[in-house]
């Protein structure tokens, strides 16, 4: 099967239906799924009650009867207004689709069931059965091959989105991206050259130069947090935004539990699906530390506890980074740990799974391999070569 590429980037959108986020609502006194669906405009097709069943087991008493005890999640999309068009926004061509969704949206915003307009809050509402590519009739349906449609991955801005394979060392092999924070969390702050250094800015570049790298040896990638207007940047200072959403185009929550846990979704959603397919799946967080001035700290690692293949993970990719500070830099020696740590990405995502912090973002020493594009392309490199040691053991 020839390798695929996937990306968070609309154009690349290609996550199952189950995936995406849905419009949730608690329903009041005395509804019923059909009145509950007429509130929200949509109709009591076969279709639309199957899928809204399929999203809400476990949810209902008595003979599929809802109750105000829940929130139950409506057959109606959520997606990220771009600010400039309702079809890029939610990728579709069709010009009538993308006028049925404005009409949709004007509605449930003139009936006031929705407290915003689209256009100010960035967030569209899309019931499933308004678009044919996404409707529940066609959740089955064949993924689209990027690769075949697609030889160069914007994703990665203008001058690194040409890839030329070198090898098929990882082809099979499934990599699932994680760039800490986003969205309106910008993460730990640093200060250089009277500039804010933003972690999700230098974690992003890091993780999509990873992302080249292992797609450089045929490997399959998903990246779960990206910009959609920010590619891979060499500059020191890297303009900040909040404009970073989840693959599938989905916005990122301001809460954090919120966003935690639709990450993990996403990844999981897809190791599940690339199980039969997959020769391996690992996941891979990346960080930067924020702590006192004063403290350097090298590349560390965590695992979650009794996971047998991250704690193998975290320690190849640390013997790695070793090795190459032994060639590159000898006699500076490596301090990088491997520890356990009792985070929320560790417990809760399925493949083998590292957590990465690539320097403090306030030690002026750090920020140095933090600010030099070559720095950040080393560490890419390294914890790619880490990756390829991996798979290899």
């Amino acid at each position: 099967m020839k390798a695929l590429i996937f990306f968070i980037l609309l154009l690349f959108s290609t996550l199952h239906i189950y995936t995406q986020e849905y419009i949730e609502a608690k329903p009041i006194a005395g509804d019923g799924v059909q009145r509950l669906f007429e509130r929200y405009l949509i109709s009591n097709s076969e279709v639309n009650i199957k899928l809204f069943n399929d999203l809400n087991k476990g949810k209902f008493v008595g003979n599929n009867t809802i109750t105000t005890q829940y929130k139950y999640k409506l057959p109606i999309l959520k997606y990220v207004y771009n600010g400039q068009n309702i079809r890029t926004s939610i990728n579709i061509t069709n010009f009538e689709i993308g006028k049925n969704v404005q009409e949709y949206n004007d509605k449930i915003f003139k009936k006031k069931i929705k407290s915003a307009n689209y256009k100010s809050d960035k967030v569209l509402w899309v019931p499933c059965e308004i678009i044919n590519s996404t409707t529940p009739q066609n959740i089955t349906a064949k993924e689209v091959d990027v690769e075949k449609e697609e030889k160069l991955y914007k994703i990665l801005g203008s001058q690194y989105q040409k890839i030329n394979k070198v090898d098929k060392l990882l082809k099979g092999h499934f990599y699932y991206l994680v760039s800490g924070h986003g969205g309106p969390d910008p993460g730990a702050i640093g200060f250089s050259g009277g500039y804010e250094l933003h972690e999700d800015e230098y974690a992003y570049d890091v993780t999509l130069r990873l992302a080249r790298q292992l797609l450089l040896h045929s490997a399959t990638v998903y990246i779960i947090v990206q910009d959609p207007q920010d590619g891979i940047r060499d500059e020191r200072y890297l303009k900040t935004g909040d404009k970073e959403v989840y693959y599938g185009n989905i916005a990122i929550s301001t809460v954090q539990k919120e966003r935690l846990q639709k990450s993990a979704d996403i990844i999981n959603s897809l190791y599940h699906k690339n199980k039969k397919i997959a020769l391996s799946q690992q996941a891979i967080i990346t960080h930067v530390d924020s702590r006192y001035t004063e403290k350097r700290i090298d590349i560390f690692f965590y695992y979650n506890e009794g996971s047998a293949k991250g704690e193998k993970l975290a320690y190849t990719l640390l013997n790695s980074i070793e090795h190459k500070y032994q060639i590159a830099q000898p006699g500076r020696g490596y301090e990088g740990t491997v520890t356990t740590r009792n985070l929320f990405m560790l417990r809760n995502t399925e493949p083998p799974t590292v957590y990465i912090e690539i320097g403090n973002i306030q030690n002026p020493l750090d920020q140095i391999r933090i600010l030099e594009g070559n720095n950040r392309q080393a560490m890419a490199n390294w914890l790619c070569d880490g990756l390829i040691n991996y798979i290899k053991k």
